[in-house]
């Protein structure tokens, strides 16, 4: 047939072109990271969704009084509660076989906790050199960061180096550290014992104070008492429970503390928010705990 006296016009043909399969979601935590606890990570996914990832004692506590009430949430009213129940025979599993003594459970909460641990003093290290504003000196090569026998600018130099190539290829980092944390606040409340983490410690004051020694050469006679005194502080070393490079806002002013000008001491506590995680932040389940 023609249309309107023009060229013979074809059907269209539909082609019938496969498609594929939605690509399943990807979940907050990966059950194979750490194979002991792939059984409760794996039933545990809900409600780490919820939670951001942490496994809280005082949700485990609040589960356990709704079952013994024989009241359950629904998602709407506390969403974490209503997976977490669903989870507590489990957690009873896992806690008796932490009392029978079973190996794989011990060596591998504690292979989270070190990766947790080395994780916040690589990211600690990092933060320091942009917080000085730190230049990497390209001509520098290698990612040995950690040995402190060598000049400060290869220190930090390696450091942005190993960020950039060795760190940087590491495949679904974020996912593994994530269930490394989530591994490390279940274990410990099953009974498992904290690892010593000295060594990383250490690596991490020696390294904050090779550069706080390194940034204030020279400018010690020139500064004032107080801020001299807030320097050396800083640089002493690390502790959980303490940042050891203030906000610049929290050394901006001298002026002695008093009733109308001292914040409460949440606020002091607490820093503020940013779109940056603080440095410390990492270590939050030892902390807790």
């Amino acid at each position: 047939m023609s249309n309107n006296g023009g060229a013979p016009k074809k059907d269209e043909e539909k082609l019938d072109l496969p498609t594929s399969p939605p690509r399943p979601k990807r979940l907050k935590l990966n059950p194979d990271a750490f194979p002991a606890f792939g059984a409760f990570v794996k039933k545990a996914i809900p409600y780490a969704e919820a939670s951001g990832g942490r496994f809280l004692k005082q949700d485990v506590q609040k589960a356990k009084e709704c079952v013994e009430k024989r009241k359950q949430p629904s998602v709407s009213e506390n969403a974490r509660i209503h997976h977490l129940i669903k989870v507590l025979p489990l957690f009873d599993e896992y806690r008796e076989r932490v009392e029978k003594g079973e190996s794989a459970l011990k060596l591998q909460c504690m292979e989270a906790q070190r990766l947790v641990v080395r994780e916040g003093v690589e990211k600690a290290c990092l933060s320091a050199i942009h917080q000085l504003e730190i230049e990497r000196d390209p001509k520098i090569k290698g990612e040995d960061w950690d040995n402190l026998d060598q000049p400060f600018t290869h220190c930090t130099s390696k450091l942005m180096n190993y960020f950039d190539g060795t760190r940087a290829k590491r495949k679904d980092w974020s996912r593994t550290l994530l269930t490394a944390m989530f591994v490390t606040d279940l274990g410990l409340l099953l009974g498992l014992k904290k690892v010593p983490c000295d060594k990383d410690e250490r690596l991490l004051e020696n390294y904050l104070a090779k550069i706080g020694i390194q940034k204030r050469k020279g400018k010690r006679s020139t500064e004032p008492k107080s801020s001299s005194t807030r320097s050396s502080k800083a640089s002493k070393g690390f502790s959980p429970s303490s940042n050891p490079w203030p906000p610049r806002s929290a050394t901006a002013s001298s002026k002695p503390a008093t009733e109308s000008n001292q914040q409460p001491l949440k606020s002091r506590q607490s820093p503020k928010r940013t779109g940056k995680r603080g440095w410390l932040s990492i270590f939050w389940p030892l902390a807790v705990v």
